[in-house]
């Protein structure tokens, strides 16, 4: 499957979207800003504009920095039960990593020369991090 370039500015929320806050996206955009857009969105086409399907964290991070375009699966055919399904499996099977988890991580990155800047961004770690 291809992904293509569509503006960030034509996306708009499903209404399907049970999660309603967010919550704080600013090490989401550490993260981007660091590493780029890693994984695409994914939409459904909505007349001029593009319906959120996976990705309203990533679309808010990206817009708080500026972006203007973003990658994305645009997908065909899904009506709405579609929609509504895969927002439903999106929010429901994300799992925090633990702080054990998290340290691995950073360690790892360390231990392979990333700056110890974008390895904390790059592991949501706090921006005072380290302190």
């Amino acid at each position: 499957m291809e992904t293509a370039k569509i503006p960030l500015s034509s996306c708009i929320e499903s209404k399907h979207q049970n999660r309603k806050g967010l919550g704080d996206a600013t090490g989401l955009a550490r993260s981007i800003e660091v590493n780029g857009q890693i994984t695409p969105l994914i939409v459904v086409a909505d007349g001029e504009a593009y319906q959120l399907v996976a990705g309203h964290r990533r679309t808010a991070a990206m817009k708080s920095l500026g972006l203007e375009e973003a990658d994305a699966y645009v997908m065909d055919g899904w009506d709405d039960a579609r929609i509504a399904q895969i927002l439903n499996a999106e929010n429901n099977h994300h799992k925090e990593l633990t702080e054990a988890e998290r340290g691995r991580g950073i360690q790892t990155m360390l231990s392979l020369g990333v700056p110890v800047s974008d390895a904390a961004a790059t592991a949501g770690a706090p921006a005072s991090w380290p302190s």
